[in-house]
């Protein structure tokens, strides 16, 4: 039993981040006996099958009992094989060593770590969403993954981009920064279509309201990082539409009269019909409009007093 007893100790002795790929490693060992024939690390169909195991599982104790579990009733030369392919896939990791304390304690560094990763390759991303733990995800993604495993300067580039994006807007909205503004603002983009593909925020899922800050600042520094105008363009129309609603909440139920020429009158009535509104907020959303475009800045400051 010198085998079990070894991988036992390899495996407690792991670190907490190590278990990610040891499970998939154990996972692979697995599916190969399986189908009787060797499986890239990579592999799509093999990547769906350990999340879904990894997705049972809430911490590192238990991912670890996993694969200690696994091998109990596995012969000598069995186990010493996979752990033999432990140390070959461990040889691989140059990335191993990084301190990662920043990526489990600070959620608006993880979620810009995790878009920029996006784009990777290697690995389908529609498959690495599958990961329901964010961590877990940006773990599964820097080991398995060869383009961030194999070499640091990959993740190093990213920590530069945010530290940039950071010190350039540690808050993107600081007139706005509250929890009914973060909580909205989440609510108003899962429901933008038209911008959905570009900010992509019905994919964050915010626990509590402390949270829909971090993920309404993370969405915006990738935005930034991405392109600036696109941010600027987003940021706007988020800026306008919030100050249209409180500007709504403010004057509601006041009763205003004006006179009317026929000509505007007439005016107004079809405007109102196309758009399906009653005439009172026919006036209003033509009154906000003009005022957004002409007495507001892009941070949705006003420009004048009345």
């Amino acid at each position: 039993m010198q085998a079990h007893k070894e991988l036992n100790q390899l495996v407690k002795a792991s670190t907490d981040e190590d278990t990610i790929w040891l499970l998939h490693l154990m996972n692979k060992d697995n599916e190969e006996e399986r189908y009787n024939r060797d499986i890239n690390e990579t592999n799509d169909l093999l990547n769906q099958s350990t999340i879904n195991i990894l997705n049972t599982l809430k911490n590192a104790d238990e991912i670890r009992k996993v694969i200690i579990d696994n091998y109990v009733n596995v012969n000598e030369r069995g186990v010493f094989n996979f752990i033999d392919s432990i140390k070959r896939f461990k040889e691989t990791l140059n990335i191993r060593g990084k301190d990662l304390s920043d990526y489990k304690s600070n959620k608006r560094l993880l979620y810009f770590t995790l878009y920029s990763m996006s784009s990777d390759i290697d690995l389908s991303w529609r498959t690495v969403c599958m990961i329901q733990n964010d961590y877990f995800r940006f773990l599964y993604i820097l080991f398995i993954s060869p383009l961030y495993s194999r070499s640091s300067r990959p993740l190093e580039r990213i920590e530069e981009c945010f530290s940039k994006v950071l010190s350039k807007k540690p808050l993107h909205f600081k007139n706005f920064d509250s929890d009914s503004f973060y909580l909205w603002a989440k609510s108003y983009m899962d429901q933008d279509k038209e911008n959905s593909r570009v900010h992509n925020s019905s994919s964050y899922k915010p626990l509590d309201p402390k949270e829909y800050s971090i993920v309404i600042n993370a969405i915006f520094d990738s935005l930034l990082d991405k392109d600036a105008n696109i941010y600027k363009a987003i940021k706007t129309q988020l800026s306008n539409a919030w100050y249209q609603k409180k500007h709504r909440e403010k004057n509601k139920g006041r009763k205003h009269h004006y006179y009317l020429t026929d000509k505007a009158l007439r005016s107004l009535e079809i405007l109102a019909k196309k758009h399906d509104v009653a005439k009172e907020k026919m006036i209003e959303s033509l009154v906000n409009e003009r005022y957004t475009k002409e007495c507001m800045d892009n941070s949705g400051n006003d420009l004048y007093s009345p």
